[in-house]
Parts: structure tokens; sequence; C-alpha cells
């Protein structure tokens, strides 16, 4: 703190004598005179010191921005200020102008993995208004819900496909909405087979390193002995837990032998008397041959491109695969009517 030179007066007009002052930014060093034995600045500091931090700064900025715009991110509504404010309009436009025509603005699609999920959840997004919506707190092994699930979607017509399985706790949370949902499954031995490749063609998959190394018996017998007793688990208690009322079962199979029949019905029960020229419509945007062959010229020899052939299982399963699914899921095979008997 300044004070007073001894000795002198406090006058009227006397000042505080001038404070040390710092160097001119002018006479700061710049990064092109540094020398070789001159530490290299850090990249906290600020441009106006270092113009390559701020060009660190400036490339770190472009890579958040691309992640921020990937698909999932897109799809969970986090982007940057701007382009946020851009779509939270675009969803309130598109909101005012169609949620009429719905009976609920959220298509909400319990779905068993490798059914078809992805499919039926772009059939409903291709319907007027509709985008397709992950709740942030759903990661690749936890598709419960919660309290707050659906609170980001009051005001947005969306799509949420999910994996969840039945529980007490979700089935009220679906309750307490008034929502009316779908039920997706598939035969179980088509589902293996799908399975194998998908996992093999995603990287980021969690059992890709396991799997992958894996040849296709041994990744049957692997699916059979830990995925399968799941899968099965996750059929019956949705169709012995559902509400009959609020949902509707839906196999893949009703889907992919008359599409524009099962989406109709689908849609129809979730979202009340749609026109049916915007089903007909929706249903030849994403008709499955169509989309199948554009997946196709993309990426070869990949999980997503295979042809959801009904029954495709018996190219691939051995006898012993079918004995497995026959001690574990012989019985749920006969009542959902994909089995007459055990003799197969």
């Amino acid at each position: 703190m300044a004070t007073w030179p001894e000795n002198s007066k406090r006058l009227p007009g006397n000042t505080l004598p001038a404070l040390p002052s710092l160097p001119r930014a002018a006479n700061r060093p710049r990064c092109g005179s540094l020398t070789s034995k001159t530490p290299h600045p850090s990249p906290s500091m600020t441009s106006s010191l270092c113009p390559l931090a701020g060009r660190k700064a400036a490339i770190s900025a472009r890579a958040v921005r691309s992640r921020n715009f990937c698909r999932q991110e897109m799809i969970r509504g986090r982007t940057f200020p701007g382009k946020r404010w851009l779509r939270r309009m675009l969803h309130a436009y598109e909101y005012r102008r169609f949620r009429s025509l719905y009976r609920q603005n959220v298509v909400f699609i319990a779905a068993l993995p490798k059914s078809g999920s992805t499919w039926l959840r772009n059939l409903f997004c291709a319907l007027p208004g509709f985008r397709p919506a992950l709740p942030d707190h759903i990661t690749p092994t936890d598709h419960h819900l919660t309290p707050t699930t659906f609170a980001p979607f009051r005001h947005r017509l969306v799509v949420m496909r999910l994996h969840t399985s039945w529980s007490p706790a979700n089935a009220q949370i679906l309750a307490q909405e008034g929502l009316r949902y779908l039920v997706l499954y598939r035969d179980l031995r088509d589902v293996a087979v799908s399975w194998y490749f998908d996992i093999c063609s995603r990287p980021s998959h969690y059992l890709h390193a396991q799997i992958a190394s894996m040849e296709l018996d041994e990744a049957l017998d692997y699916y059979i002995a830990h995925i399968l007793p799941a899968n099965v688990r996750w059929i019956r208690d949705w169709r012995a837990g559902r509400d009959p009322a609020a949902s509707l079962e839906l196999r893949y199979e009703s889907l992919r032998q008359d599409e524009l029949s099962a989406f109709t019905q689908a849609a129809r029960f979730c979202c009340g008397e749609v026109p049916l020229y915007h089903l007909v419509r929706a249903v030849e945007e994403n008709r499955f041959q169509r989309t199948a062959h554009k997946r196709r010229s993309a990426a070869a020899d990949s999980a997503l491109v295979r042809k959801g052939k009904i029954g495709d299982w018996r190219n691939y399963l051995s006898q012993r695969h079918i004995e497995g699914f026959k001690e574990i899921a012989g019985d749920l095979l006969i009542e959902l009517g994909y089995e007459q008997d055990l003799h197969w």
C-alpha cells in the first residue's frame, strides 16, 4: 500500500506517489521472440500473450463443436447455444403445428435388442413432426426409466426407442405418464445370429473385443449361456406385466411381412387416427429393401446391412445350438407361435 513520504506535508494538492506499473503489453515477449532456452508457453496462456495457444484453443473448440454435432449428441439435444436455440424453435414450431394430429406427443417403444427397433423408430420419425429422442441418463447397459425421463419432452413430438425391461417401477412411470406404448420382440434364434454380426461390426461395443475374437460357433455358445436367459426373461416379464389397455405387442416378423398393415396398427394405437397418406409415405420412405440397399452401398459386411431374413438361423445354428435353445427358450418359442412343438 502506498504511503506518504517522510517529512512531507499533506497539502490539498498533493497526490499519492505513482504506483509501480506492469510492463506494457507491447514490451512483453511473444512466441516469435522466444529462444530455444525459453520455456514453451503453456496452453493456459491467453491468445494475446501467445498466439500459438490461441490457435490450440481454436482447434480444441472446433473439436468440441464437431463432437457436439455428432448424431447421438443431436438426438440428445446437446449442441452449441446457437444451434440449440434454432433446434428449440424448430421443435416448438413442429409441436404447435402437428400436435393436434396425434393422441400423445411421445411414442415409447420397449424393444428387445436386435428386433428391428431402429427400423420401427424411423417409421414413426417419418410422420410429420416426430423426431428421435434419447434421455441423458441412458447408458449402453442401463435403459431403466426415471421420474424425469419424459420431462424434457413435454412440448416436443418424439419417438423414444429403448431396451427397457419390465419392472414395477418402470411400469408405474409409464402409467403415470399416461402413455400408450409398444413392446417389440423377435424370434430369439434370429436374434442370436443378428447379435453376433452386430457386435463384430461395432468396435465401440463393450463386448466387441471378446466376441470378435471368437468363431461363430463359440460366440453362439456364449449367447446361449449368457444372453439368451436374459432375453427370455425380458419377453416373459413384458408379456406378463404390461397393461393390455395401454400397450401393444408387435413382432418383427409381422412388420417384415406386411409393413403397412403392422405399422398402421402400431401408429394408430399410439397416435390415434393418423391419416393414411402419412402412414403410406412413412412406409415408402423406410421400406426395408430400400434402407438395406442404402446401407449396403455405404458399408459392406456390416450387421446393419443384413437382410433381416426370417428364419435365417437355420443357416448358422448347429444341432448343439438348437438343443441349447430348446432347453432354455423352447417353451417360449411355442407360446409365441414360432414353433408348434420341440421337434425342430
